[in-house]
């Protein structure tokens, strides 16, 4: 099932979400691993949104460039 194309890029970025994973670099590869699959245009749906396919593998490979590693998440 594809992902549905949003209609806007917002600029003004900040941190929106945090995720616990298990202390196992095997966790970690299936989570990055499944945020990747945003980076494919063929999982995005053309038409749904006012973003293009290319735009929205743009922010989703940004985003992911972003991604920070930290053991101390409080």
């Amino acid at each position: 099932m594809p992902y549905l194309l949003p209609d806007k890029i917002n600029r003004n970025a900040n941190c929106r979400l945090r995720l616990v994973i298990p202390k196992d670099p095997k966790w970690v590869a299936v989570i990055m691993g499944a945020l990747l699959t945003l980076t494919r245009p063929e999982n995005w749906e053309e038409g749904t949104g006012d973003l293009s396919v290319s735009q929205a593998v743009n922010v989703a490979t940004q985003i992911i460039d972003e991604v920070t590693f930290n053991s101390n998440c409080d």
